[in-house]
């Protein structure tokens, strides 16, 4: 469902908006949270690498401050624009 919206939604919009490098941008998206899992779960089977789960958390940190920030921008360049 998650990936279905992610295709017919978001993926457009942001084609608009990056152009071509909207495209290469998903396929990381995809495929990075696909890897780490497949990493995380290995490492716990061996005993979780205390650098590795850093690593995890600092990248959904970062990942969950571009969200943020992202929802702040309005369409016209931010979202204080024209206040003031």
């Amino acid at each position: 469902m998650v990936g279905g919206l992610c295709l017919l939604f978001l993926l457009p919009h942001a084609y608009e908006g990056l152009g071509v490098w909207a495209i290469p941008v998903a396929i990381v998206g995809l495929v990075l949270p696909v890897v780490s899992e497949h990493r995380l779960k290995r490492s716990a089977q061996k005993g979780a690498s205390r650098t590795f789960m850093a690593v995890t958390v600092i990248g959904l940190l970062i990942h969950s401050m571009l969200d943020g920030a992202a929802l702040g921008v309005g369409e016209h360049g931010g979202a204080h624009e024209g206040h003031g």
